[in-house]
């Protein structure tokens, strides 16, 4: 299967990483791909839509919100917003597909 076949069966997708299968998971792309009819404007994602899916996975990520004060781990991407956001903590969503490459 590939990355835009599998883009287009995935529903609710609020945040995609493209992830090399064999260079120790480094990330190699990541938008937003919400709904298949969005996906065509993400730049950053089009190299990959041919790419062989080797593996997919949905994945939370539980972060403080004061991890810059508190000296811990940052988000993946702490620019976007959370899906969700408690009194100290935000989670996110992310589709991770790993590719050959």
């Amino acid at each position: 299967m590939k990355v835009i076949d599998l883009l287009k069966i995935c529903k609710g997708a609020p945040y995609v990483r493209i992830i090399a299968g064999n260079r120790d998971g480094e990330i190699l792309a990541g938008g937003y791909a919400a709904t298949f009819d969005l996906i065509g404007l993400n730049s950053e994602l089009t190299p990959y839509y041919d790419a062989l899916v080797l593996e997919f996975f949905a994945r939370f990520e539980v972060r403080h919100k004061k991890y810059s004060e508190l000296g811990l781990l940052p988000p993946y991407r702490a620019d976007i917003t959370a899906q969700y956001e408690f009194s100290d903590i935000k989670q996110t969503l992310y589709y991770d597909i790993v590719v050959e490459g």
